[in-house]
């Protein structure tokens, strides 16, 4: 019985070393992709928040991030929790006014749990934004009412499948759905699921239009 226990137990991930905190307080503003973290909608997120006035705005690193597109994609079924692993923040920068993590889809579930890590150590998240993420809704809330989180900004997109706060079950039933609407002309259209991610001209003035209205919730909860 307890040989059956050690080759159940010695599979399971180790504990991890837990770096200490950088000296000076995180901040910049910082955009994950989805799943495989690739796209150049991702460099043009970014590119708008500087045009917008947050002159240190940037894309995460893949190679930090993502395993791949594929891998990615099933792993937000667990990932949508608190995964328990802790964050290099030495990944992020120190210039700048607020430290602000924007999320779409898998992108959400690592700025949450980044955002969770960071402030359950005693840093502050200005804002953590999750734009069509499947988080659970009880991490949802104990990251809502966060001290050291000033505000939680929730996007869903029309037509989505994926949502915060969706149950474990509607994440795993949504593949279908995300599959169809990445195929053909919607997905170059960016419907759905990928309302903010297409390649078009209309996709690009959706994310314009929506940096602006977060630029402009920064501002006034930094008020």
């Amino acid at each position: 019985m307890e040989k059956a226990i050690f080759e159940q137990t010695k599979h399971m991930p180790q504990s991890i070393d837990v770096k200490p905190l950088p000296a000076t307080p995180r901040k910049e503003t910082y955009f994950c992709r989805g799943a495989g973290m690739e796209g150049a909608y991702g460099e043009d997120f970014a590119q708008k928040f500087r045009e917008a006035g947050l002159e240190h705005a940037y894309v995460v690193d893949p190679d930090d991030w993502s395993t791949n597109g594929l891998w990615d994609a099933f792993s937000v079924l667990w990932e949508r929790d608190l995964d328990k692993d802790a964050t290099d923040m030495t990944r992020f920068g120190d210039q700048g006014e607020q430290f602000n993590l924007v999320g779409y889809s898998y992108g959400g579930t690592q700025a949450a749990n980044t955002a969770a890590d960071y402030a359950d150590r005693g840093g502050t998240v200005d804002n953590l934004v999750l734009v069509g993420t499947p988080i659970s809704r009880e991490f949802l809330e104990k990251w809502e009412n966060h001290p050291n989180i000033g505000k939680v900004i929730i996007e869903d997109l029309p037509g989505n499948p994926i949502y915060a706060g969706m149950g474990f079950w509607e994440t795993a039933r949504a593949g279908a759905t995300l599959q169809s609407q990445n195929d053909g002309d919607n997905g170059l259209l960016g419907e759905g699921h990928y309302f903010y991610s297409g390649d078009d001209a209309i996709s690009e003035e959706r994310r314009k239009e929506f940096v602006g209205r977060l630029v402009k919730t920064f501002r006034e909860n930094d008020n």
